[in-house]
């Protein structure tokens, strides 16, 4: 394989952000300190709090995925804005801020998605802000295992249940039966989730007039658990005493420190950042130690266990420098320059906690991994007439890999059965990019664009060394008349596909065995030859002031021209009217309609074992529906009174049309190939918001709110269990339908002062 390499000369860059966007994080003004025309010492603030409390009906982990309350019950919240400044032509642009939003708690947590900030500083010269943010993640309250957080069996005997006489044969064995029986025994139901707390600070400083410097510091930890499974046992079959499947709550318990520093230089004509980066990624545990809780005759001195390795720890630190400069009012050049380079050099965990096993050396202690960025990019505007403006840019992203190759040793059953897994692969690829647009402008009010994009992938260890793409584009915008306006753009590119050979990254991994080389034919949609055509537009109409009318639309198709198995097409469509009408003075309308479909093929061809070299060949044609429509309504009935209510009905529809055939034998019974069509999955949900404002006095209002959210999900895997007598040695989540019920009250009080 070819080593990719830079030529370490870095190109001109994209597009250099505005240094105003340093005073993002701080409320930092970059203008001008004002004139000096009024006393110092006056100051005004603008001060507001929101107190109330929410009751949740029912719980639910889907509901409550991203909001923090998860579990049904009374929640009382808060939110708090204080501020103060002076006026802008005092002298004195000295200010302070406050902020407190979704201050709550529920059963298990203070806080599950506050922010808390402050800000102050001095407008035009400096600025700071210092803030906590708490983000909160519920995956499933009802998730099934048999372990705890460190690995360990919650209940039952490490390998005290039997797997002696067990195979796979439909009815169910006995012996099968009472397995899945002991199995259900032990299990416990759980929720899975996760918590993030991030504390940070930033400032920004105006040095002189044309320099400013920056800096931003933030600290996460984030802790919980998520969904994941093992294989215990070398896997060699089903309900036969070996591969053992296991889901089991994967342990978090991260910290992550990112710095950033940066000196900026703007003037009129040029502008100038130099930026320094570090992060820093630490898992507080580096493995656990799974228990097997099945029995086995290859088990040694020892429960039979499983250590499962954690995600490793790393840094990761970049320098990047910007540059934009303006040749003239109607020329200007954008770079961007960056260096980065990543390290991970976590020790391995050890192979086996079996003391009656020798263990090999193996591939040292640690990983030594190392990896090198590299970013370069270009942007050139032109406007030479006022008819026409050009635009020509160029970027080349690197990711080199120089971390080691080594092999490691795979432990079978926790006893002497070593064997070599083969190596690990450093994976590299560089990017590149080219662009080059035309704009002519035919009238004042029509422009038209004509474009080209050259892209090229390179890559080692992968089926393709070299993907290619030309892409040739257009885009016509018009304002017809002062109320309608129309956008439409076509594009299509081909892509090429250069030494397709879907056995390199095996070769590449050691495996040269022919069984683990893809099948002719099969190709990876992602690299493989695909010529893709899109078409996109939008319609705006605004006959009056009360009423805008908007249509939007896309569609592309993906071919993939030379792919007999894996995917060969795909297409979507969506299509978007909007409509806003405003009958009366205070009353609002909205209404809108969302339609998607995505479509895919893909063909397969699978070598029949037993069989005598007979295959099964099968087709999945995949259509994914989803229909959305929704309308709103804000009232404002005088001053003292506001009413508002919103729906949204959404259905989606994911179908499975299989079918297949084969030739020569089926193979033997239970492994004998054919087609069973799976049911479609479907989902609905309808999304009732209703909300009135009735203010008191000047300073006072008070709010109520109510929600109703009926979400209805039909999936097969949703009808799974965690324990079955057909496959009686696999424990699986089988976290159940997600479907809920949701009803919502909010009341509460907003002060101003």
């Amino acid at each position: 394989m070819r080593k990719l390499c830079l030529g370490r000369s870095l190109l001109l860059g994209v597009s250099l952000l505005p240094l105003s966007a340093f005073a993002a994080e701080t409320g930092f003004d970059v203008g001008d300190e004002a004139t000096p025309k009024k006393d110092s010492s006056a100051t005004t603030s603008s001060s507001e709090v929101t107190s109330g409390v929410r009751f949740q009906g029912s719980s639910s982990a889907l509901f409550g995925r991203y909001n923090g309350s998860p579990e049904n019950g009374f929640y009382p919240f808060l939110d708090v804005n204080i501020g103060q400044k002076h006026p802008w032509d005092s002298g004195n642009t000295s200010y302070f801020e406050v902020t407190g939003t979704n201050l709550t708690s529920n059963s298990d947590r203070v806080f599950p998605n506050a922010s808390i900030a402050l800000k102050f500083g001095k407008q035009g010269a400096w600025g700071a802000r210092v803030f906590y943010d708490n983000i909160s993640y519920a995956q499933s309250l009802t998730f099934h295992t048999v372990y705890s957080d460190s690995g360990s069996l919650l209940l039952g005997t490490p390998g005290g249940i039997s797997l002696t006489g067990i195979t796979l044969v439909n009815p169910p064995s006995a012996i099968a039966t009472t397995v899945s029986a002991n199995v259900a025994n032990i299990l416990t139901k759980r929720s899975i989730d996760s918590q993030r707390h991030t504390f940070g600070a930033s400032f920004l400083s105006r040095i002189t007039a044309d320099w400013t410097f920056s800096s931003n510091f933030t600290h996460e930890h984030k802790v919980g658990n998520k969904e994941n499974s093992l294989l215990q046992g070398s896997g060699t079959g089903v309900n036969s005493a070996t591969g053992n499947i296991l889901y089991f709550p994967e342990p978090i318990d991260y910290d992550t420190d990112r710095l950033s520093t940066s000196i900026g230089y703007s003037t009129r004509k040029m502008q100038f950042q130099l930026a320094y980066s570090l992060s820093r990624f630490i898992n507080n545990q580096l493995a656990i130690v799974a228990r097997d809780p099945f029995s086995s005759t290859t088990i040694k001195s020892v429960p039979l266990s499983a250590t499962y390795s954690l995600p490793p720890s790393s840094f990761a630190h970049q320098i990047k420098a910007q540059f934009g400069y303006n040749f003239t009012p109607a020329v200007r050049l954008n770079t961007t320059l960056a260096y980065g380079i990543q390290l991970q050099d976590t020790s391995f965990v050890p192979q086996s906690t079996n003391p009656s096993i020798a263990v090999p050396a193996g591939p040292g202690s640690s990983f030594d991994g190392r990896v090198e960025t590299y970013f370069a990019s270009t942007t050139l505007t032109a406007r030479p007439t006022g008819a026409v403006d050009l635009r020509f840019s160029y970027l080349i992203d690197e990711r080199h890999n120089e971390s080691p190759r080594k092999t490691f040793d795979a432990l079978l059953d926790d006893t002497t059965g070593f064997t070599a897994i083969k190596s690990n692969v450093p994976y590299s690829f560089q990017n590149q990019k080219a662009n080059a647009e035309l704009g002519l402008h035919a009238v004042s009010s029509t422009k038209l664009t004509l474009g080209y994009l050259y892209t090229q992938q390179n890559r080692t260890f992968s089926a393709v060394d070299v993907n290619r793409e030309n892409t040739f584009y257009g885009r016509f915008n018009t304002q017809v008349m002062n109320e309608l306006t129309m956008t439409l753009g076509v594009s299509h590119g081909y892509r090429t596909a250069a030494h397709y050979s879907g056995s390199a990254p095996w070769l590449a991994m050691g495996y040269f065995n022919a069984t683990w080389y893809d099948a002719n034919g099969l190709v990876h949609y992602s690299e493989g030859v695909r010529r893709r055509d899109e078409v996109k537009g939008e319609l705006a109409w605004t006959p009056t002031g009360d009423l805008a009318m908007a249509l939007s639309g896309k569609y592309y198709r993906d071919r993939y021209l030379r792919s007999i198995y894996g995917i060969t097409r795909t297409q979507a469509v969506s299509i978007n009217p909007d409509i806003s009408y405003s009958p009366a003075k205070g009353f609002d309308t909205h209404l809108f309609y969302s339609y998607e479909r995505l479509f895919y093929q893909q063909l397969d061809v699978v070598s029949i074992g037993g069989g005598g070299g007979s295959q099964f060949f099968w087709k999945m044609n995949t259509p994914n529906t989803v229909h959305t429509a929704g309308a709103s309504v804000d009232w404002q009935v005088d001053s003292g009174v506001k009413l508002g209510a919103s729906y949204t009905f959404q259905h989606g529809t994911t179908a499975f049309n299989q079918s297949g055939f084969a030739t020569g034998s089926l193979g033997t019974s239970p492994w004998n190939y054919n087609v069973v069509r799976l049911p479609s999955n479907t989902s609905n949900l309808n999304s009732l918001n209703l909300h009135a404002e009735y203010q008191l006095t000047d300073d006072t209002t008070f709010q109520v709110g109510y929600i109703y959210e009926r979400f209805h999900s039909k999936d097969y895997l949703n009808a799974q269990v965690p324990t079955s007598p057909l496959h009686a040695n696999e424990v699986l989540g089988a976290d159940g339908d997600p479907s809920y019920n949701v009803h919502v009250v909010t009341a509460a009080f907003h002060f101003k002062f």
